[in-house]
């Protein structure tokens, strides 16, 4: 792939037999029926995180794709990707249960933020690239059948030293 792949590009890369195998993901926050991955957030009483990780640890350069339908929810779902050796290093989209999805990082220096992306709607599927690199990456988020450029995207660039990368998934349970 190019150091920023087309969508034709990623389509190729990403075919039916380089899928992701959910059948390994570990984690509190939900379980793996009929090949998807179903995350729950539920109140409990002093609140707490859940988190699910996807099996397999992917190099700086990789690119994750998947789809994801966020249902009525009652706090926020995070979708990742995350260093998980080194550094801090998490790029993420938030979905908000008040309809709104943004972009969270946590660079190399330990420093937080996040910047607003838009509306998302209950129910529909959405498209969530995680485009990587050396030291950033891209995220794309974009209603199922619409084109890139029909979404939002978040790049971040120079913040990270990636090493071991990860795809995870945590709901606030608040």
């Amino acid at each position: 792939l190019s150091a920023q792949p087309s969508e034709a590009e990623l389509q190729a890369a990403l075919a039916p037999n380089r899928s992701l195998d959910l059948s390994g993901s570990s984690g509190n926050a939900g379980v793996v029926e009929n090949g998807q991955l179903k995350l729950t957030g539920k109140p409990e009483a002093g609140g707490s995180w859940a988190g699910m990780a996807v099996p397999g640890m992917a190099a700086a350069g990789s690119t994750f794709q998947l789809e994801l339908t966020p249902m009525q929810l009652q706090d926020t779902l995070h979708a990742m990707v995350q260093n998980t050796a080194g550094k801090t290093g998490r790029l993420c989209v938030l979905f908000r249960p008040n309809g709104v999805a943004y972009a969270q990082i946590a660079n190399a220096k330990d420093q937080w933020r996040e910047a607003s992306l838009g509306v998302y709607q209950a129910g529909t599927t959405y498209v969530l690239e995680f485009v990587t690199n050396a030291t950033g990456g891209t995220l794309y988020l974009y209603a199922k059948g619409a084109s890139r450029a029909q979404g939002y995207s978040y790049t971040v660039s120079g913040e990270y030293e990636w090493t071991q990368l990860q795809l995870q998934f945590a709901t606030n349970r608040a």
